[in-house]
């Protein structure tokens, strides 16, 4: 690295330079950048406890899952209620929606044809619209 000067062209310590350069340039920017993420993980901790749901709000949306599932049940024997995404893996917000999959059994009703299932998926619908 040539003298620093007027004229001398001043530049960052590279590759080429070799370990010893390494180690006392990046000290101090490694540091800051370590101060950096700390910081960061710190933020993104405080957001993520911020968002996470109450566990009343968690025990409502379970009882949401069971309720809706004993209904459907006493409706259409064999109904089940699924979760699924956010409300299973824990990523869920309290002022989000829920994912969910009822499983119904396709011999409820009667024949198997496509005008059975059709008004198999209609009867399931009737409940769902009576709960509203």
């Amino acid at each position: 690295v040539p003298p620093t000067g007027q004229g001398a062209e001043v530049r960052a310590p590279s590759f080429r330079d070799g370990p010893a350069s390494w180690a006392t340039s990046s000290a101090p920017r490694s540091e800051h950048k370590r101060n950096r993420v700390q910081h960061l993980t710190r933020e993104i901790e405080m957001l993520a406890e911020e968002l996470r749901p109450s566990h009343d709000l968690v025990a409502q949306r379970d009882g949401f899952f069971r309720e809706l599932g004993k209904h459907l049940e006493l409706e259409i024997p064999g109904c089940k209620v699924i979760p699924f995404g956010s409300a299973v893996t824990g990523l869920w917000m309290g002022d989000r929606d829920v994912d969910l999959s009822v499983e119904a059994p396709w011999n409820f009703g009667g024949a198997d044809s496509r005008a059975a299932r059709i008004q198999r998926l209609r009867r399931l619908l009737a409940v769902l619209r009576r709960l509203d």
